[in-house]
């Protein structure tokens, strides 16, 4: 994941306009097909989530009014209540992996709306599970911060692997591009190990040789 990830976030203040912050945030979650999305993760360090109640087989508790299924979230803040709940995530900072978290059932959530108003109101099971993966996003915790060693070491190592990968692939492409331009014989040349001439390493040898031969 891009180290920026880690950067706790700013908050929001009153004179800001979140509009086209919101719209960005909102066009991206419908690109990535996603459940939710922090201002981080496409790249604005404000405290700034958005998300898809729906996918949650929730009711929106504060509709958005350019998409009655979007909840946004400016400067949420939240205490934890309830039982723990196991539960599988997923994030779209690292597609395609998903991992067990324990999460609290409850949330005593305060924020501001997406229309300046401040609210509080506790949020219940499944849609509270995912204010708290939204809003570890604002402090710079990852998915893999939440799951256990096991799941985070595979991940992390598929990810290492994934990277490997592409870069092979892009050498391959990149080595082909110069073949289709300037040949196999010419790009063969260029790979080929160049010997290094140390200048004071053939003078001794040259003088040893000379030595020996008096």
């Amino acid at each position: 994941p891009n180290p920026k990830l880690r950067q706790a976030s700013l908050e929001v203040s009153e004179s800001e306009d979140c509009s086209m912050l919101l719209k960005d945030l909102y066009d991206t979650l419908n690109v990535k097909n996603g459940a939710g999305l922090a201002a981080p993760q496409i790249g604005v360090a404000k405290r700034v989530v958005i998300i898809k109640s729906s996918v949650f087989s929730s009711v929106n508790p504060d509709p958005w009014p350019d998409d009655e299924n979007i909840w946004v979230l400016i400067n949420p803040k939240f205490e934890l209540a309830g039982e723990s709940v196991k539960w599988t995530e997923g994030c779209l900072s690292i597609p395609g992996y998903t991992a067990p978290v324990v999460r609290k059932e409850l949330v005593n959530l305060s924020y501001t709306s997406y229309d300046g108003q401040e609210k509080t109101m506790q949020v219940s099971w499944p849609l509270s599970g995912a204010v708290q993966h939204e809003c570890d996003h604002l402090d710079g915790r990852l998915l893999l911060d939440r799951t256990t060693r096991y799941h985070r070491d595979t991940i992390t190592k598929k990810i290492k692997k994934t990277i490997r990968e592409k870069k092979k692939i892009r050498a391959q492409i990149k080595r082909q591009n110069m073949v289709d331009l300037h040949g196999e014989h010419h790009v063969k040349a260029l790979e080929r190990p160049k010997k290094i001439r140390n200048k004071n390493k053939i003078k001794m040898q040259k003088a040893s040789r000379k030595r020996k031969k008096k």
